[in-house]
């Protein structure tokens, strides 16, 4: 193989071959296994959602709000502007980027007896460990109920706003 016979498949070739297969791998990684759920349908007025009236006198209370996560800068940027319009409240977002730095976190605050985050952007398999461990509450039910059901934790701690595709090459 690493000798002077020349093999029957160029470089090129070889690495054409990779490439499909990769996007083949993608494309298969992205296609649904099962139908997406559909998007929410509008309510009608005798349906309409309840609305969602945070606290926030409470939140002034606390001074800001904390999130700590691995969202991207410009979904925090849109985050804090929406906030900050609606509340006045000030924002802070602690980016911790892997599932075990964000649990000491979390876990660490709860041993201190400090209650620091208000809302953490994390897979849910992390948010399911919370959970057992009893460091986080259940979402308030007038948000739940603008998220389609296939899109939220049946026990209400949790709603996915994203999906990412995966893909291994």
């Amino acid at each position: 193989m690493f000798g002077t016979t020349p093999s029957p498949l160029s470089r090129r070739a070889l690495l054409r071959m990779a490439g499909a297969s990769g996007l083949a791998a993608v494309a298969a990684a992205c296609a649904p296994s099962a139908p997406a759920p559909e998007a929410p349908a509008v309510p009608t007025s005798a349906a309409a959602p309840t609305p969602f009236k945070p606290n926030v006198e409470a939140a002034k209370a606390g001074g800001k709000v904390v999130g700590y996560g691995s969202m991207i800068t410009s979904q925090e940027t849109n985050l804090r502007e929406i906030l900050q319009a609606q509340s006045g409240l000030p924002f802070e977002f602690v980016r911790i980027p892997t599932r075990n730095q964000l649990i000491t976190r979390v876990e660490t605050e709860q041993n201190a007896g400090v209650r620091i985050v208000d809302f953490i952007d994390q897979e849910t398999g992390t948010i399911d460990y919370l959970v057992k461990e009893g460091l986080i509450q259940k979402m308030p039910p007038a948000i739940l109920q603008r998220v389609p059901e296939a899109w939220r934790d049946p026990n209400g701690y949790w709603v996915a706003w994203f999906k990412t595709p995966v893909g291994f090459i």
